[in-house]
């Protein structure tokens, strides 16, 4: 049996496997949330005056794929590189700081 599950493996990209698998998961909870009425998805994709931001979901979309990359270098490379996951931690950490700087600098350059 393990034979066959090895040999199935092979076959396999697991970095697109999993990446299917978060999006998968992602859509369910945020569809099951967005069923909920006290909940709408796209508010947090809105800023403070309630307009629509193209930065938060340029901040969100860079989260899904830099976590992607990270889990698929650790996946392929079987150890990871250190430098890549301390990249990773600095950027999310400062998140909010860099988005209300980002949106401080498009809100300036568009006056």
């Amino acid at each position: 049996m393990l034979e066959i599950l090895t040999a199935i493996f092979e076959y396999i990209d697991m970095p697109a496997l999993i990446l299917v698998l978060m999006l998968s998961a992602a859509w369910g909870m945020i569809r099951s949330a967005q069923k909920r009425a006290d909940f709408d998805f796209g508010n947090m994709l809105k800023d403070e005056n309630g307009k629509e931001s193209a930065m938060r979901l340029g901040v969100l979309a860079a989260i899904a794929f830099s976590s992607w990359y990270v889990m698929s270098d650790l996946i392929l490379s079987k150890a990871g590189d250190p430098t890549i996951l301390l990249i990773y931690l600095v950027c999310w950490s400062g998140s909010p700081v860099a988005l209300k700087l980002g949106e401080a600098l498009v809100a300036k350059w568009t006056k």
